[in-house]
Formats: structure tokens, sequence, C-alpha cells
């Protein structure tokens, strides 16, 4: 059964795709051709060089903001982002993207529980190399609703009972 789920959702996003380049298609049309676009965009975008293309061509996309979130992969573990590229592979998406035309905004996340003082100065160094355009450095904070919070409250509830261990190497001083 599995196997078939996943050939269902490759179906339906190779439809989001068709539908999407169809639309680029008519806003190239329709849209004078001195109005650029900003957008923000996964670095996944490069894998699909003529998707990439009618964004550049047809959608006159100009700047982007690329989620990088952080170049370690413990890092992008802690968040989730699995996906995204690590290091140097993701200086490399930065460079084919901005090689394509598109000024990337880097939005960098930092203080990450995996994060040290090496991993900041890592990744001011990676931003450079890039060639980003421009790298926003944004701090990480849990917000209500977030897996992270309900993990850090659930931390300090148990943490006197003996021998529990701590999901997070932060802690939270109040619960407000």
């Amino acid at each position: 059964n599995r196997p078939r789920a996943e050939s269902a959702q490759a179906r339906e996003l190779e439809q989001v795709r068709d539908q999407r380049l169809k639309l680029f298609d008519e806003y190239d049309r329709s849209v004078p051709k001195d109005i650029f676009g900003l957008t923000q965009m996964t670095s996944e975008v490069t894998s699909d060089p003529e998707y990439l293309s009618a964004m550049v061509d047809k959608m006159r996309i100009r700047g982007a903001l690329i989620a990088v979130e952080s170049f370690t992969e413990e890092g992008l573990g802690h968040i989730n982002k699995g996906w995204n590229p690590v290091g140097e592979q993701m200086v490399r998406t930065i460079q084919a993207i901005q090689d394509r035309g598109i000024l990337v905004l880097s939005s960098i996340m930092c203080g990450l529980e995996s994060d040290t003082v090496d991993t900041i100065r890592t990744m001011r160094a990676f931003a450079i190399r890039s060639g980003t355009t421009l790298a926003q450095f944004t701090h990480y904070d849990v917000y209500r609703g977030t897996k992270d919070l309900h993990e850090m409250l659930s931390d300090n509830r148990h943490a006197a009972t003996p021998g529990f261990v701590r999901k997070h190497k932060t802690e939270l001083l109040r619960e407000r």
C-alpha cells in the first residue's frame, strides 16, 4: 500500500507543477514585461531546471528568500528540515539560484540547541562563501503551539522524576 500512496502523491505533485507552469505562461502573456517579482522558495527549486527557468523568464522573479535555517545536519534535524541541503551543497544551491538571475536573501536561524560559537562562525562563513546577496540571521525561539514548547513544558513537569532525561538542553525559565 505504501508505494501506491507515494506514487499517488508524486502524481499529485506533478499536477501541481504542471498547473503552475501553465499559470506562469498566462502571467507572462498578461503582465507587463517591466514588472518583476520577489518570492520565497525552497532550495529544491534547483532540482527542476525547467521550473526555475520559468520562474525567471515568465514570472520575472528577481529576488527570493531561501530558508537556509542551518548549515549543519544536526541543526536541520532539530527543526525537522532534513530535506534542506547542508554545508557546501547549500552554498552551491544558493549560487545556482543566483546564477539564474535571482538575488537570494538567505534566512539563517541562530540559537538552535545544537549551535555553538563555532557553528555561528561557520554560518557566517558559509553565507559569505555562497555569495548570497543578503543574509538574515534570525534568533530561534519557541512559540505557543509548537512541538518544542510542548516538549520543554513536559521536561519542566517531569524534571524532578528520578531517572528522567530531558528531551531538550534548553530549559524554560517560566511558562509564559
